[in-house]
């Protein structure tokens, strides 16, 4: 088995073109597909065989995208030699996804003594990796298993601290113990969306879906320096700092509505939250340099 990666910033590159031309197709390595910024294109193909000394039945086999940002994947199989590339099914679309899963997916099933031959057109918008994996159908399902827990505990951390923190905020009325909630929540969805766990109610609202991920990291990035700022009491002790942060917390309020409303794309949705992010953690970390208790327990 093995699978390969054309680049490509041709949007109009069909199979036909892509079977003619002797194109150069890079092997995939184990960190997958490294996208560039913005809308691109990318081909990928791949090849599966069985020996005729496999005497079992036919193989089912999954073809994973393990990323919940990809915009459209087509597959094109030919399932023997000599005949044609077919259009196995429908463009992927994330409103599409099957339910209970995370990643785009393709199934793929392989007779013994056969040679499978596969292509796959694959659109991205942003910066990220996409590792591209081909399962035996049962080893994907005990990797999910052992994996749900996993997130499990993750997600249980995050909820019992969103917990603890507002009863503390219960108990001595001190305001940066619930911004620090709301951050911890915040953080808590932004992870969801962007590990797929909420695609089942986003697919429904595909607009919003689309802009979540990206909305939910400015506005997690916003209550981060409004507990900040309170927990420090940077008004007082940072004024300089304090300035800094109270503009910032704005830039990424004025972020998030304009990706909303679609005025951003996503290649300047990333720069915007590198410049707020830097416009953040650096006075951030020189506020909690000082030597107080509370700013200790800040930087820890």
């Amino acid at each position: 088995n093995y699978l390969e990666v054309l680049p490509s910033a041709d949007p109009g590159l069909d199979l036909q073109a892509v079977l003619a031309a002797d194109l150069p197709f890079e092997p995939i390595d184990n960190n997958g597909i490294a996208t560039a910024p913005g809308a691109n294109l990318y081909w990928i193909r791949g090849r599966m065989s069985r020996s005729l000394a496999d005497l079992s039945g036919p193989a089912n086999w999954l073809l994973i995208l393990e990323n919940t940002r990809v915009r459209q994947a087509q597959l094109y199989v030919r399932l023997s030699s000599g005949q044609p590339i077919v259009d196995l099914a429908a463009p992927y679309h994330p409103v599409d996804r099957m339910p209970g899963e995370r990643y785009p997916q393709f199934a793929l099933t392989l007779a013994p003594d056969s040679t499978l031959d596969f292509y796959l057109r694959l659109q991205t918008d942003g910066l990220f990796s996409i590792p591209v994996k081909v399962w035996a159908s049962d080893a994907y399902l005990l990797n999910k298993r052992s994996q749900l827990p996993i997130w499990g505990l993750l997600f249980g951390a995050i909820s019992a601290l969103t917990l603890y923190n507002l009863f503390i905020y219960l108990s001595l009325r001190e305001r940066a113990y619930l911004q620090l909630s709301l951050f911890l929540l915040s953080t808590l969805l932004l992870t969801l969306a962007r590990e797929g766990f909420l695609v089942a109610g986003l697919s429904r609202m595909p607009l919003i879906g689309d802009r979540f991920g990206a909305v939910a990291e400015f506005v997690t990035l916003a209550l981060a320096i409004l507990f900040t700022r309170s927990y420090l009491n940077t008004a007082r002790y940072y004024p300089a700092i304090d300035a800094i942060l109270r503009a910032d917390r704005w830039l990424c309020l004025g972020l998030a509505f304009a990706v909303l409303a679609g005025l951003l794309s996503s290649t300047q949705a990333f720069a915007g939250l590198l410049v707020s992010g830097a416009l953040f953690f650096v006075p951030a970390v020189l506020a909690s340099m000082h030597a107080a208790d509370r700013a200790t327990r800040y930087y820890i």
